[in-house]
């Protein structure tokens, strides 16, 4: 058996595996079952992975879009981050810029838009991402790298001329929540 979930608490999946699927498990073929399976096919066909819910309008979309924030060095090497939203639809962008290299990502705002990431130069990574407003002053996106278990949540609060960029992972060998970085926007 292989496992490649990412979840916090792996522990949780093995306890089911030893409980649920070991006993389960016989050398000889399961019976047919044409029930469970058109149940289980159904049940398969209404699966969805939710998108980020929109719980506020921001009066500070058309403010900050567009505007660019720089942040001071850090360890993550982000140098500048933009948001771009209202051009009629519920979708944003944001882009990224790290290492001198932007990179532009579309957050659906009501379904899931994929695209590429690179993660260093000639590290490609393919993605899905949303995103929505979830205070009047936050606007949160999420990018999951669906070729791995890894889904990065961003949490970007705009005050004043300032970006406050909180971000985690939903599963890390390290710790999960990055350090929170401010930016500020260019003049």
């Amino acid at each position: 058996m292989a496992i490649t979930s990412g979840v916090k608490d792996m522990q949780a999946v093995l306890n089911l595996v030893w409980t649920k699927l070991l006993p389960a498990m016989q050398p000889a073929p399961l019976a047919e079952a044409p029930q469970a399976h058109e149940k289980l096919r159904q049940k398969l066909a209404t699966l969805v992975v939710p998108v980020v819910q929109q719980t506020a309008s921001s009066p500070l979309a058309d403010r900050v879009s567009g505007k660019r924030y720089v942040f001071p060095a850090n360890d993550r090497k982000i140098d500048a981050i933009a948001l771009e939203c209202g051009d009629g639809s519920d979708d944003a962008a944001l882009i990224v810029q790290t290492e001198g290299v932007e990179q532009r990502i579309v957050c659906g705002g009501d379904r899931w838009v994929k695209g590429r990431l690179s993660l260093a130069p000639g590290l490609g990574r393919e993605v899905a991402a949303c995103g929505a407003w979830t205070a009047d002053d936050t606007f949160t996106a999420e990018v999951c790298y669906y070729e791995t278990p890894h889904c990065l949540t961003a949490r970007l609060k705009f005050s004043d001329d300032q970006l406050i960029l909180d971000s985690e992972m939903n599963v890390s060998f390290g710790p999960t929540e990055q350090p929170q970085l401010t930016g500020s926007l260019r003049p």
